[in-house]
């Protein structure tokens, strides 16, 4: 059994130094970048007049610089202080848009409806879902109105992939914890939010999705 636990892989400076290098400087890594911040640019067009944004677990500042560019005002919160420290470096040139504060995502330091967004891309794939539930509820209670969720999201196509990779290629098989149509609803609603729009990296083939939900009594 695996003893891999995302609470604490990445409070280490050796993975926090090359988790960019080892993910997105391949040609497939760039595209799958490209992808996800395409999928999310186009989640944050259903989003008006939002100033403040939380980016929780920001990691290393991938989807925060895209938060950034959007004209907020931005807060990154993550469980790794090394990891957030090469944010920092990489987004210095938005000096006064951002910052950042360590912080579990079950239990935030912020008010209710603090702010305007609050985004959390490539950690639910890391969890089961009672965790994820609690986190998403989270999440729900920091924002104003709005929250972006991305799943990664189980078709027959990423299933075969799995397949393939797993039992012929013998390599990473990807994330974890997939979610089905069902389990996605299920948590949404328990979290008190609603599907507003759903912005998938590569539709039919990647099993990345942003799912831009509204408060229901926000």
């Amino acid at each position: 059994m695996s003893t891999w636990n995302p609470m604490l892989a990445y409070q280490n400076d050796r993975v926090a130094g090359s988790y960019d290098t080892a993910r997105f400087t391949s040609l497939s890594g760039r595209l799958g970048d490209f992808k996800e911040k395409w999928a999310l640019r186009r989640a944050l067009a259903g989003v008006h007049d939002a100033k403040t944004a939380l980016d929780a677990a920001c990691g290393t500042g991938r989807m925060t610089e895209v938060l950034l560019k959007h004209d907020m005002q931005v807060t990154g919160v993550d469980i790794s202080r090394e990891m957030m420290q090469r944010a920092a470096k990489k987004l210095a040139r938005f000096k006064g848009k951002l910052d950042f504060m360590r912080a579990e995502l079950t239990a935030l330091p912020f008010e209710d409806n603090q702010f305007d967004l609050v985004n959390c891309s490539r950690l639910f794939g890391h969890y089961a879902s009672a965790q994820r539930v609690e986190m998403l509820c989270e999440l729900a209670r920091a924002s104003r109105e709005h929250v972006i969720i991305q799943y990664f999201y189980q078709t027959p196509l990423t299933q075969l992939k799995r397949h393939i990779k797993v039992n012929w290629q013998h390599t990473y098989a990807g994330v974890v914890h997939p979610v089905t149509e069902d389990i996605l609803v299920d948590e949404i609603t328990a979290a008190g939010l609603t599907e507003v729009k759903r912005c998938w990296s590569m539709r039919g083939y990647s099993e990345e999705v942003f799912i831009l939900c509204r408060k229901v009594n926000g």
